[in-house]
């Protein structure tokens, strides 16, 4: 087992999740505590897994944070509450100069995050309306919300402004 320094940066109870920087950059071997595992291994693996993915994406569990912070723990465009099924998505890609900030980022639900993801809607900047893609309906993909302004903060324009030119071009050919 390796041991390693680190900063906690946050504590929040309701996820009973710990955000921790370490400061050398290396991940120890997680300490399993509380009762007893029926296999140890699997979910010594298990934890070691999610650790990997958070080291491949350092700061996806503070932009996580961050974006449930500023929207609250409900899919944007859908009813959906389910802690489990809710991501923090990129409005603008970080492969494309989007950022880390919560402006950046809306929580989507798994479903809603992937047909973003793959240009099916996109958000209109004038008055942040959803627009599905040609050949589709909203309906269809199961948005219930036909605007992002029904009572929260609103994403960043810079960051809306970025996908809706993309989703443009993609639908013009």
């Amino acid at each position: 087992m390796r041991i390693g320094r680190g900063i906690i940066e946050s504590i929040n109870e309701d996820e009973r999740s710990v955000l921790v920087s370490f400061i050398d950059g290396s991940i120890p071997d997680p300490p399993l505590t509380g009762e007893p595992l029926r296999d140890e291994s699997i979910m010594r693996e298990d934890i070691r897994r999610r650790l990997q993915s958070v080291i491949a994406r350092p700061h996806q569990l503070r932009f996580a944070n961050a974006v449930f912070a500023r929207y609250g723990r409900r899919c944007a465009v859908c009813p959906l509450t389910q802690r489990e099924l809710l991501d923090a998505a990129h409005i603008r890609a970080k492969s494309d100069r989007g950022s880390d900030s919560p402006g950046n980022g809306l929580p989507l639900c798994a479903n809603h995050h992937r047909a973003f993801d793959r240009g099916l809607w996109a958000i209109r900047p004038e008055d942040h309306r959803l627009v599905a893609a040609a050949g589709t309906e909203l309906g269809r993909l199961g948005i219930a919300e036909h605007s992002l302004l029904h009572g929260r903060p609103q994403p960043a324009a810079a960051a809306i402004a970025a996908q809706w030119a993309a989703f443009s071009r993609a639908q013009r050919g």
